[in-house]
Parts: C-alpha cells; sequence; structure tokens
C-alpha cells in the first residue's frame, strides 16, 4: 500500500521549480538544480541584472558624475532636477523608476517571447552607461 501511496505523490506532485505561475511561462533546463523553490528563473535574473545596472550602477555612478562635472552635464532632464533635491534622491529617484521597469520585464519579456540575451543586452547597456559616468569622474 506506502508503494501505491508513493506512485500517486509522484505522479501528482510538481517540481518545486516549475514556473507555471504566468502565462507562457516555461521551465529552464538544469532549474531544480539551480534555483530555490522561491521561484527564480531566467527572467528573474534578467530583471534583477537591469535594475543592478540601470538603476544602482547608473544612480550611484551619475550622482559621481554631477560631482565631478556638475549636474548641468546630466543629459536627462528629470535627472537633472532630482541631482537638484540632492545625491540621495537622486539615486532613489533613478532606482525607484529603474524597479518598476524592472518588475515589469518578465511579464513583458515573455508576452513577446523575447530571448534571454535581450535581457541581458540591455542590462550590458546600462553597465556601459555606468562605464561612461565612470570616465567623466576620472576625466
Amino acid at each position: 500500500m506506502s508503494s501505491d501511496r508513493n506512485e500517486r505523490i509522484g505522479q501528482t506532485s510538481a517540481p518545486l521549480t516549475s514556473h507555471t505561475s504566468y502565462p507562457g511561462s516555461k521551465e529552464i533546463a538544469g532549474s531544480r538544480e539551480n534555483c530555490l523553490s522561491i521561484g527564480c528563473d531566467s527572467r528573474t535574473g534578467e530583471a534583477a541584472a537591469i535594475f543592478t545596472s540601470h538603476g544602482v550602477l547608473d544612480g550611484v555612478t551619475t550622482v559621481l558624475a554631477a560631482r565631478a562635472v556638475g549636474p548641468n552635464a546630466e543629459a536627462n532632464p528629470i535627472v537633472r532636477e532630482l541631482l537638484a533635491f540632492g545625491d540621495l534622491a537622486a539615486v532613489v529617484g533613478i532606482c525607484a523608476c529603474v524597479a518598476v521597469a524592472a518588475a515589469a520585464w518578465p511579464t513583458a519579456a515573455d508576452a513577446v517571447d523575447a530571448p534571454a540575451w535581450i535581457g541581458f543586452g540591455l542590462a550590458t547597456i546600462g553597465a556601459l552607461v555606468a562605464a561612461v559616468n565612470l570616465v567623466m569622474v576620472l576625466a
């Protein structure tokens, strides 16, 4: 009787990393070994990379560049206004806006079936923007 119970459990239980909580989701090969049961997947990694590069790195390096060359060198008028409120306001404002976009990324990317390289490409662009900011600091 216990073997019958084990067979039924094996047939009805889903793996912890099965990502069926949103439409169009797919289980990533090897995700059982690499992910926690909280549901991490490729899209979550892409979103985290986008937030880290466009939010944190760009925010901090923007403030450093503004300190080095002045806030008028900032091309984005909204960020220029945030810099007028102070360094912390600028970083928090940038991170807040990017957090909204990064949170929407998994759903948006799945809706158009975007390959993973696009998300990581966006993150790379953010890292390049931060690098340009650092060049402004060091110049």
